[in-house]
């Protein structure tokens, strides 16, 4: 069973695997890619190598079918395999159906199922199948691999745009080569990044730079301008300020630097990431905190607003107004703080003390002409307490 995101090489390997178990010039399990029987399973004619959609044969006939014909011997080499596309397509009478055989099935047969979505397979399926899970591809070993196609195909082309088309296929391969092939065609076979920025509909990113150098330099001028573009040039605000989130990440990355690995978490081109590098210089990680969570809060205004230029406008300009940080572990590293005894110590100068006063049967004008004493007077007075001082200096 392949399971994973959809456009991450599952029917490919799924081939790939056929290959294997059908060459006869396969050394340690590695097709030759030249012989006929991996030519006709490239080619998807062999007869031995049948591939199922489930998406469109899901009823419990077509697995029926399917069961009649598992018990003749492939036309050649060793193995018959089947590969089910879309498996959690099919009905639950067709994986009932499917279920006995998947249990016992001929030493001649292997089925291989793959799937986008394996929480919808039953239980019963799963537990007889060996699961292999595919991840999303890296978006640099994606723009890597749609470097390699424009160079075989000759195509001139920017490695901004590929990294922009690369960042759009959403770790799908598939998908990126779907949106090169379409770029590539409009623009006429010279691949630029405003020609793909214009193609994909995605925002320019001069303008996600300039409004973090206005957020670093508090210029509500240049906000104001980059306002005005986003809404002449028809950008989407919502799609800018999901980028600006993106670009604030990796702002932050850029900033903690993770030991120098920034490369592995920031899936940026070089030349990008050295300007980040001199915004992140000018701001603290606090700071850039304070502008993720203001940018966070507004999209979700953005998304609900009707008029979302104002809305737009009042997020940025209280991005650019947002106060400086200071890192308080930072502010006294250095500062050394007093002792215990030190901070309690008793001053040298005389402490006024009041004594308390017995009520008595005497007017107001008996009572004694001053009440207030030196504390060193008061202290002395005590017989039975020892060194007083010493005393409330333990306290």
């Amino acid at each position: 069973l392949f399971t994973g995101p959809r456009g991450t090489g599952k029917t490919s390997s799924a081939r790939i695997l056929a290959k294997s178990l059908r060459c006869a010039y396969a050394i340690d399990f590695v097709p030759c890619h030249n012989c006929r029987d991996c030519q006709d399973v490239a080619a998807g004619r062999s007869l031995d190598v049948i591939e199922i959609d489930g998406a469109s044969n899901n009823g419990v006939d077509a697995i029926r079918e399917l069961r009649e014909t598992i018990g003749y011997m492939p036309s050649s080499g060793t193995y018959k395999l089947y590969i089910i596309d879309e498996v959690h397509m099919l009905s639950t009478s067709a994986f009932n159906a499917l279920l006995k055989t998947l249990e016992e099935p001929p030493s001649h047969v292997i089925f291989i199922l793959a799937t986008t979505e394996v929480h919808k397979i039953p239980n019963t399926i799963l537990s007889r199948c060996q699961r292999f899970d595919f991840r999303r591809i890296p978006v640099r070993d994606i723009a890597s691999h749609l470097a390699e196609i424009c160079k075989a195909e000759d195509v001139k082309v920017d490695e901004e745009a590929l990294w922009l088309i690369a960042r759009q296929g959403d770790g799908s391969m598939r998908d990126s080569q779907s949106l090169l092939d379409q770029a590539i065609t409009f623009s006429g076979g010279q691949l630029s990044q405003e020609k793909t920025i214009e193609i994909l509909g995605l925002t320019d990113r001069t303008l996600l730079f300039g409004a973090l150098e206005g957020f670093v330099n508090r210029d509500s001028k240049k906000i104001m301008a980059i306002i005005e573009r986003i809404f002449t040039a028809g950008y989407d605000p919502k799609i800018f300020i999901q980028d600006l989130l993106e670009e604030l990440r990796h702002l932050l990355f850029i900033k903690m630097s993770f030991g120098g690995k920034v490369t592995e978490l920031v899936d940026l081109p070089e030349s990008e990431i050295i300007q980040l590098k001199s915004v992140a210089s000018e701001l603290s990680e606090e700071d850039i905190h304070l502008l993720f969570d203001i940018a966070l809060k507004g999209s979700n205004d953005i998304f609900r607003a009707q008029d979302t230029r104002v809305v737009l406008e009042m997020l940025l300009l209280k991005m650019v107004s947002a106060p400086r940080l200071i890192n308080i572990f930072s502010a006294l590293d250095g500062v050394q703080p007093e002792s215990p005894r030190q901070s309690l110590k008793l001053k040298s100068q005389k402490i006024p003390v009041v004594d308390a006063v017995t009520p008595s049967s005497t007017s107001s004008n008996d009572l004694p002409s001053s009440t207030v004493r030196p504390v060193e007077a008061v202290l002395t007075e005590s017989k039975d307490n020892g060194d007083m001082e010493s005393k409330w200096l333990d306290l």
